[in-house]
């Protein structure tokens, strides 16, 4: 029965036609939820980003924001491989950038510049920050600076830098046997002591984080506001993205 066998063949090969057709359709529908599940919903919260700090009491200009860079930073407990596997969690991260972590032994932490995947503004940059800060790997969160300067002309650090700040201020207290004013203000913000600097009896290191009442660079400024103090310095640093 020849005809009969034709029409089954056929009838199989139809079948088995729909069924790839079906299984393509299922699996372009996968992609496309994975896809969506990967794009960044980019939130917004109020700017919180400062654009000076004092020198010479007077208000020293650092700057405009960069919305394509943010510093990260994290106890030097956490290996590199941790902070690695948080960074490739994040999707908000430009996952070409080669990124560096760098050690600050004498303080005990790491701190690495990222690249964001678009640029954003400076709701969308705090969001990050924000986030980044829910994580216990990460001790502080900060913004960067845009700059045309990256070193001295015979010792250029790249073609492309930003600036930023770590989670140290400076602070010069009046009397160098009187640290009663710099404990009570370390204790209403929230941030840390770390010592004295060795060479000069009246400055003092001082450590702000993620749980402060403000990053290092707000604190600095809300340091020297107070009048208590003759100075506040950030620690601020240049790092070469290109």
């Amino acid at each position: 029965m020849p005809g009969k066998k034709f029409k089954l063949n056929f009838k199989a090969f139809f079948i088995n036609q729909k069924v790839r057709i079906n299984s393509i359709f299922v699996l372009l529908a996968l992609f496309f939820i994975l896809s969506c599940d990967k794009e960044v919903n980019f939130e917004e919260l109020p700017c919180q980003y400062i654009d000076f700090c004092y020198s010479s009491d007077e208000p020293h200009y650092l700057g405009e924001m960069s919305g394509n860079y943010i510093t990260l930073g994290s106890d030097m407990i956490n290996n590199n491989e941790s902070i690695q596997e948080f960074i490739s969690s994040k999707n908000y991260f430009d996952k070409s950038f080669q990124y560096q972590i760098k050690k600050d032994s004498e303080f005990g932490y790491k701190y690495v510049v990222l690249k964001l995947s678009k640029t954003c503004n400076c709701g969308e940059v705090t969001w990050i920050l924000d986030d980044l800060k829910m994580n216990s790997i990460v001790d502080y969160a900060h913004y960067t600076i845009q700059t045309d300067n990256c070193g001295d002309p015979l010792e250029l650090l790249g073609e492309l830098c930003v600036d930023s700040y770590n989670n140290i201020l400076l602070v010069s207290i009046r009397e160098p046997q009187d640290t009663t004013a710099l404990k009570n203000t370390i204790q209403e913000t929230n941030t840390r002591l770390i010592g004295k600097l060795e060479l000069f009896s009246n400055w003092y290191l001082v450590s702000a984080d993620k749980n402060s009442e403000g990053d290092a660079l707000e604190m600095a400024n809300y340091f020297y506001e107070t009048g208590l103090f003759d100075d506040c310095e950030p620690g601020l640093f240049k790092t070469a993205v290109k």
